[in-house]
């Protein structure tokens, strides 16, 4: 196929160096940072500290020059160490959960001290040791990087709470006793009661009232008709007989 204009000026541009795309900033996709240092056979643990507070102090400063620039901060420190007479490194890490609050106070030697706390004996001695910052990600807007910030009251919802009711305390009580007399205790006023209403506890009905000399024939109307009374029958009288004595 032919090519055209634009191919034309494709290959002129490519043959003297020129390009026309615009320039992408990529600075601040950092992946890590670097601290490291390299010395003769360590035998003891404080040597180590030294060089770890060194490493630390600088990584720490590169890492708040980076957030201040491009609002990154990283999520993982890495500890790397080599054994005298290994020619392997062995590296250790550990979450780093900063927020937006945290970067400025970060202090180079708590960085330090965590990494020591990291740092095994068995690596002694020790001929080389690096602190790793990696793992870059956006700084968290301010203000809302905890949930503290959805707890406070705006000034609209401040206005607009009722006013609280004040609190009431009793009068005090007049001390009109002489020296030496009883102080009298106020008596409580008392409270008014209602009675409870009586409950029916035999039915829903309430019984008829019945006087005590009155026959069930009451009930219907007629007055009780007096029986005759009965005479007892008339005791025997007990006989003797007498007989002839043997």
């Amino acid at each position: 196929p032919r090519l055209g204009p634009a191919d034309a000026r494709l290959v002129h541009d490519m043959c003297r160096g020129i390009d026309g795309s615009e320039v992408a900033d990529n600075k601040h996709k950092v992946k890590s940072m670097l601290a490291a240092k390299s010395f003769a056979p360590i035998y003891k643990m404080a040597g180590i500290q030294t060089h770890l507070n060194i490493l630390a102090a600088e990584l720490v400063t590169r890492i708040k020059n980076h957030c201040g620039q491009h609002k990154m901060y990283p999520k993982t420190i890495g500890l790397t160490y080599r054994v005298s007479g290994s020619g392997s490194m062995t590296s250790r890490s550990l979450p780093m959960a900063l927020q937006s609050h945290d970067i400025d106070p970060l202090a180079p030697e708590a960085l330090a001290t965590v990494a020591s706390r990291f740092f095994p004996v068995e690596a002694l001695p020790c001929t080389a040791v690096a602190l790793e910052a990696k793992t870059f990600v956006p700084l968290p807007l301010a203000g809302k990087s905890s949930i503290s910030h959805f707890l406070r009251p705006s000034a609209a919802g401040a206005d607009s709470l009722p006013n609280p009711v004040p609190a009431t305390t009793p009068d005090p009580v007049p001390n009109t006793a002489s020296a030496g007399a009883p102080i009298p205790i106020p008596t409580p006023s008392a409270t008014p009661t209602h009675a409870p209403s009586p409950v029916p506890t035999s039915g829903l009905y309430p019984k008829p009232h019945v006087p005590r000399t009155a026959s069930i024939a009451h009930l219907w109307g007629k007055s009780p008709t007096p029986g005759p009374t009965p005479t007892p029958p008339p005791r025997p009288t007990p006989t003797t007989t007498s007989g002839p004595t043997p």
